[in-house]
Formats: structure tokens, sequence, C-alpha cells
């Protein structure tokens, strides 16, 4: 709550687009190479595989 940076998460390669908060701890990114990553704030690390990938027309 100091508003300090607790720390980072290795984002994967490519420009992030959006990020979404899920839950208090969980949030999903999507990135321009069209994955989705769901990401775990508490652990500071991807909570999930890849869970989609597409081609953004």
């Amino acid at each position: 709550r100091s508003g300090g940076i607790l720390g980072t998460l290795k984002v994967p390669e490519g420009e992030v687009l959006k990020a979404n908060f899920y839950s208090r701890s969980r949030f999903f990114t999507s990135s321009a190479d069209g994955s989705i990553f769901l990401w775990n704030t508490k652990e500071l690390a991807q909570a999930s595989p890849t869970l989609l990938k597409c081609k953004i027309f």
C-alpha cells in the first residue's frame, strides 16, 4: 500500500496491447502476437501457459 514497486513480471515477446484484472490476484494480458496470458500477482508469475494463440487481422 506504499505505492512502491513490489515486483516485475516477465512479459512474453510482443507488445502488450491490453491488461484486465480477472480477480484481486489475477489478470489477463493480450499481446500483439495474438497470445493471451493469465497472470498471478501473488506469485508475480504467469499463472498458466498461453491460453490462446491466433492471427489478428
